[in-house]
């Protein structure tokens, strides 16, 4: 049987075509018809009652990375706060948060291959209680480098526990609100089971991706929970 290396395909017709990987930044430019807020529904219905979950777009999530300033970090579970707060949800979608965040992450290094100076600070980014995330570029280790490099101290892992930022409640990017304080809130507004029935993928999705699909870079809205707003 005839072998071909990963970068190729053989038709039936026998013509040679070349197979091109998509690009980490392709990815983050994809959309896939979001942002959205979506009604919860099943199981999680019983912890959040008449509630609703923003699910943001890549490029809306990469553009909340790029406002934390330098010295300053955020957690995934502050981005998720953010996005629930700009589009009036009670949550914001853990999975898809931090998918987003590490695509991000890795077309930021694609740019930075290219040599481009200011790219998306990934590395700012933590997990909850601080804790270094070993799916970035280069590992724990790189985060940590980058991280040291801006004034940060690491605290070493013990055992199965992970590094983590010293002291990262002072260090985060400083909120109006906390994630518990929006959820709260939103909550009340969702309670009352009419704005519910709009948060299923209809009218409220079409309008939501439309008035944000060119926002995602320039928004006052794309606000770390903290960070006061300027200008």
């Amino acid at each position: 049987m005839e072998r071909f290396n990963d970068s190729t395909i053989q038709p039936c017709n026998g013509m040679m075509s070349t197979y091109r990987r998509t690009t980490w930044r392709e990815k983050l430019a994809d959309d896939k018809g979001l942002p959205k807020v979506i009604a919860i529904t099943g199981k999680l219905r019983k912890s959040w009652g008449e509630a609703a979950c923003a699910i943001p777009a890549p490029r809306e999530v990469d553009a909340l990375i790029r406002r934390v300033p330098k010295g300053r970090v955020t957690t995934i579970n502050h981005l998720r706060a953010a996005i629930a707060r700009k589009h009036g949800a009670t949550i914001g979608c853990p999975i898809t948060t931090g998918i987003f965040a590490w695509i991000a992450a890795h077309a930021a290094e694609e740019d930075a291959a290219e040599g481009r100076k200011r790219i998306t600070p990934w590395w700012r980014v933590l997990k909850e209680g601080g804790k270094l995330n070993p799916k970035y570029p280069g590992g724990i280790e790189e985060q940590a480098k980058r991280l040291q490099a801006e004034g940060h101290e690491i605290i070493a892992g013990k055992g199965r526990q992970r590094p983590r930022l010293a002291d990262c409640e002072k260090r985060l990017a400083k909120g109006k609100a906390s994630a518990r304080s929006i959820q709260a809130s939103s909550r009340r507004k969702w309670s009352g089971g009419s704005r519910a029935a709009s948060a299923s993928p209809t009218n409220h999705d079409r309008e939501s991706t439309e008035s944000n699909r060119n926002r995602h870079e320039h928004s006052d809205e794309l606000l770390v929970p903290g960070q006061s707003r300027t200008g």
